[in-house]
């Protein structure tokens, strides 16, 4: 789930309200070479930092979830393990 301020406020699409956004159009012919309509460099400086930016974030939401999973993994061999001393005493 994403917080409130991101869902309910910054990127949400409620109708009647102005948002800060900017758009790129780009083509990519069969040779997969990328040709963007605007060529202002800024722009193309900002597309950049925002696409880097969302795959750090998609990174770091994947190294939780592989976190999560290891630490319960190690949950379950230490309860495991837990059992099978309270069994042999």
């Amino acid at each position: 789930m994403l917080p409130r301020l991101l869902c309910e406020q910054l990127c949400s699409l409620n109708p009647d309200e102005d948002r800060l956004t900017f758009s790129v159009q780009w083509t990519i012919n069969e040779k997969g070479e990328v040709s963007l309509l605007l060529k202002d460099p800024v722009i193309m400086m900002l597309v950049v930092v925002v696409v880097v930016v969302v795959m750090m974030i998609i990174l770091t939401i994947m190294m939780m979830l592989v976190m999560l999973v290891v630490v319960q993994i190690l949950m379950m061999l230490l309860v495991k393990n837990l059992m099978r001393v309270v069994v042999m005493d």
